[in-house]
């Protein structure tokens, strides 16, 4: 047996998560994931995953239309807006407003942090998820996972 199928999902998983609330704004969210490149963040109310945002989630909802973080807060941080219809500048202004929990996919799969990584390449094949939240015993967030952190622990 090699080293990969010994270790467990907290040998290899990001520890200091960066987080979101339901009721931060998706602007926010979105400068972060833009800034940071990342795929998704975990949404909690206080230590619990109640949700995770992902790049899809910015597309896919009914709240927000468009494709990409970096484009929301391009949008929200210029006056754009202002030069649009009256009909588009509505739509946009409620945009603006959006909230995470208007757009977050619930409920959120998560891990165990002692889950073997063998059985998490599985959960990644089997779900095509590529982020995922890793909870404690305490159903706890304790940090979070990708399938890039297991291609590169695999050299792939």
């Amino acid at each position: 047996m090699d080293d990969a199928n010994q270790m467990l999902v907290k040998d290899v998983m990001t520890k200091k998560v960066i987080t979101a609330k339901p009721d931060d704004s998706i602007l926010e969210i979105a400068d972060v994931m833009s800034k940071n490149r990342f795929h998704g963040i975990p949404v909690v109310s206080g230590d619990k995953v109640v949700g995770i945002v992902t790049e899809t989630d910015f597309f896919t909802k009914d709240a927000s239309r468009l494709f990409l973080p970096s484009f929301i807060f391009f949008l929200g941080k210029n006056r754009i807006r202002e030069k649009l219809p009256a009909v588009k500048q509505a739509e946009m202004e409620k945009l603006m407003k959006t909230q995470v929990k208007d757009v977050m996919s619930t409920p959120c799969r998560t891990v165990s942090e002692e889950m073997p990584v063998s059985e998490l390449l599985e959960f990644f094949r089997k779900t095509g998820l590529t982020t995922i939240p890793v909870v404690n015993r305490a159903e706890n967030l304790a940090g979070i996972i990708t399938l890039n952190d297991i291609l590169i622990l695999l050299k792939v």
